[in-house]
Order: structure tokens, then C-alpha cells, then sequence
């Protein structure tokens, strides 16, 4: 049996961490290379190189950085026909399908399938060649990532409730025998971000007791519940998530245990306030089209690549309104003392519209991007946090 795998300790390959998909490619590029099959013949693959190095959240540095971003533009010119009645079902109001798009809108629809039903829909999505076929199965991913949506939402809800009485631990617990194993992740990441609490959600699973973990930057997860390990009959995972089987149902109890005396040892005397990392500080009047075409020669942005995030204080809120279909984003005009305006979004920072008056000051940590729509371009400021100053 031959294991590929840049990331083993005897292997002398200099990038240690590829995605599978980008260990794969290698094989593939050799196996071309090997049989001749043609000059470029690669390069058709790096589309899906690049969707599940961004959706795996790999990061995007060194090799994953130069594979993702060409991959990005053979994805744009994708031959694959079920891609392509993918991104029809999503809308495709986008121009360019950027780490974004596919970290949001393709990345979901493709991962629902297995948490929702079977990967294979997925797969067969990619390798089919019959339009009626692909036409079926881009609806059924979207169909199933809305039901995927639906379903996190309510075991979240659900999550909520069983916390009442956890406000003084370190980690949180949440127990479901009804809960889908495929979605425990997603709902756990969410509480996790919410509370800044290492989280567990934890579900029965034929039989067996399965749980889903996704920690803070304070806690490395999976050496935390490795200390736990004479309770589990399987587990794996990294710093930031793991999932795991217990033994038994008896174990569950004894696991909590475990886990919340070393997490509290761990935390104990931690500030576990939750940190916004700012790249600089600058003026609104700082905010061109050389500056942001600037910071677009650092994409594709994404995990242990982040798009920087910049500082901009005492600005003046000229006008405000609330948009999206549920009216939770927050657009606002605001200049600075020399009267440049410009636009910004928040989304989901719709709460803040009460606390806003005509002339209130803020200020925000914010990125730099593109918009395109409708056949315009401007530049995007996309609030990530704001802070009301006092008068």
C-alpha cells in the first residue's frame, strides 16, 4: 500500500500542507507527465484544487496560494457543466467567482450533500457530462443546503437552551438524540463565535454517542480532548475543531467531567474578552483605487491569510439605512473632517440603527474590497465592528 501525504514527517516534499485535493493533483500531475497526455492538460483540474483547499480552510499561503489562485481562474472558465448550472441555481449575480463566492455560496451548496443526505450527489454533480443530469443535481444541493440553513438554525436555538445554567464554565455542553451528526459542526461553530466558549455539540448516532467541537484561539481543542481519550473509541481533529465517539453512553458524563477541569485549568486567569485584530490604522481619505488594488495582489484571502482589516476613527454618520430582505444590514454614509463621504455595510450590524443619530460619530474596523453590480464598480467598505464615541 503507498500513502501519499506531504505532511508526514519522512517526507522531504517542502510544502507540509497541501489539501488532499492538492496531494491529489500532484498525483495527477505525475501521472500526465508520466503518459504523456499533453501540455496544460492540469491545469483544467485546478478548479476543484481551489474549491476544497478554500472550503477545507487550508492555509492559503506558499503552494495552497499559488494553487488556489490560478484555480480561481480556470473556475471562472470552468468546462464542468454541473459547476456551471450550480452557479445558475445559486443566481450567478456575481462577476467574478472569487475565495468569497466560493467560501459562501458553492462551498455550502457542495458540503451539504453529505450532511444532509450522501456526498455523492456532490460528486457525481462534478464528473457528470448530461445537462438534464446536472440540472437535477445543482437543484438538489441548493434544496439542500436551504434545508441544511433551516436545520442549523434550529438545533442552535435549541443549543441556547440547554446553556442557562453554564454561564460560569469554561466550555459548553449541548446533548440531542434527535440532532443530524452532519450539521453538529456548523451549530457548534456558531455558539462557539457567540459565546467564545469552547463548544460541544453532542448527538446519538446508531447507537452511539458522537459529538462535534469547535474551540476559541485560547484553547488548542484536540490536544485538550486527547488528554481525554481513555473515554473515546475514535476521535480526530486540530486546534480549532475535532469530532469524536465515546466509548459509551455512560462515558458522556465522565467526559464533561474531564474536559471541564482541564479546559478551566487551561483558561483559568486567561482574558478571554473577544479580540479584533487591526492591521493599521488610516484616514478615509487614505481609501483609493491604488489602495485597493494594492491589497488585491495579496488574494485569494482566507484562512492564515486574512484580508487585512484597517482602523478608522471619529467619522461623521451623514445618512444610514437598514437593507436585506430581513433588514439586518446596516449601510451607512460617513465623512471625515475634510467632508469626504463614502459608503460602508455592516452586515448583520442592523441592531446598531436605534443607537445611530444624524451626525453621531464612529468609528470602524473595516475591509477594503470591490463591489460589482448591475455593471458599476465601487469600492466596498464592509464593517466588520464599530465603536459609537462619546460625545
Amino acid at each position: 500500500m503507498a500513502i501519499l501525504d506531504s505532511a508526514i514527517a519522512s517526507e522531504p516534499y517542502p510544502f507540509k500542507q497541501l489539501a488532499g485535493s492538492g496531494v491529489a493533483f500532484k498525483l495527477a500531475q505525475a501521472l500526465i507527465k508520466k503518459y504523456d497526455l499533453g501540455e496544460g492538460y492540469e491545469k483544467w483540474l485546478l478548479d476543484l484544487v481551489a474549491i476544497s483547499t478554500i472550503t477545507d480552510c487550508m492555509p492559503l499561503l506558499s503552494e495552497n496560494h499559488t494553487l488556489t489562485r490560478y484555480g480561481l481562474i480556470v473556475l471562472n472558465k470552468t468546462k464542468r457543466i454541473g459547476l456551471k448550472k450550480l452557479f445558475k441555481k445559486i443566481g450567478n449575480n456575481f462577476k467574478v467567482i472569487d475565495e468569497e463566492v466560493v467560501g459562501f455560496r458553492i462551498g455550502p451548496r457542495l458540503n451539504a450533500a453529505g450532511r444532509m443526505d450522501h456526498a455523492n450527489t456532490a460528486y457525481q454533480l462534478l464528473i457528470t457530462k448530461d445537462e438534464e443530469e446536472a440540472e437535477k443535481l445543482a437543484k438538489q444541493l441548493c434544496d439542500s443546503n436551504t434545508a441544511r440553513q433551516q436545520a442549523t438554525e434550529k438545533i442552535v436555538k435549541e443549543v441556547k437552551k440547554q446553556l442557562k445554567d453554564q454561564e460560569n464554565n469554561y466550555t459548553l455542553f449541548a446533548f440531542s438524540d434527535k440532532w443530524p451528526i452532519g450539521i453538529l459542526g456548523l451549530a457548534a461553530g456558531k455558539i462557539a463565535d457567540e459565546y467564545n466558549k469552547p463548544t460541544f455539540v453532542i448527538t446519538g448516532n446508531h447507537g452511539e454517542i458522537t459529538g462535534s467541537g469547535r474551540s476559541i484561539p485560547s484553547l488548542n481543542l484536540i490536544e485538550t480532548v486527547q488528554e481525554c481519550e481513555k473515554y473515546l473509541s475514535r476521535y480526530g481533529g486540530h486546534a480549532q475543531a475535532c469530532g469524536f465517539t465515546l466509548k459509551s453512553k455512560e462515558d458522556l458524563p465522565k467526559f464533561k467531567e474531564t474536559f471541564l477541569k482541564i479546559a478551566a485549568k487551561k483558561l483559568k486567569g486567561q482574558d478571554l474578552t473577544k479580540a479584533l485584530h487591526v492591521d493599521a490604522a488610516i484616514k478615509l481619505c487614505d481609501i483609493n483605487w491604488n489602495l485597493v488594488n494594492e491589497l488585491e495582489k495579496f488574494s485569494p484571502f482566507g484562512e492564515g491569510n486574512r484580508r487585512p482589516k484597517f482602523l478608522i476613527e471619529n467619522l461623521s454618520i451623514t445618512s444610514w439605512q437598514l437593507v436585506g430582505k430581513e433588514k439586518k444590514h446596516l449601510r451607512m454614509v460617513v465623512c471625515c473632517e475634510n467632508k469626504d463621504h463614502k459608503k460602508s455595510i455592516g452586515f448583520n450590524l442592523g441592531s446598531w440603527s436605534p443607537n445611530i443619530k444624524p451626525g453621531s460619530k464612529v468609528s470602524i474596523v473595516c475591509e477594503l474590497g470591490v463591489n460589482e453590480w448591475n455593471g458599476s464598480k465601487e469600492i466596498q467598505i464592509k464593517i466588520i465592528d464599530l465603536k459609537l464615541c462619546t460625545p
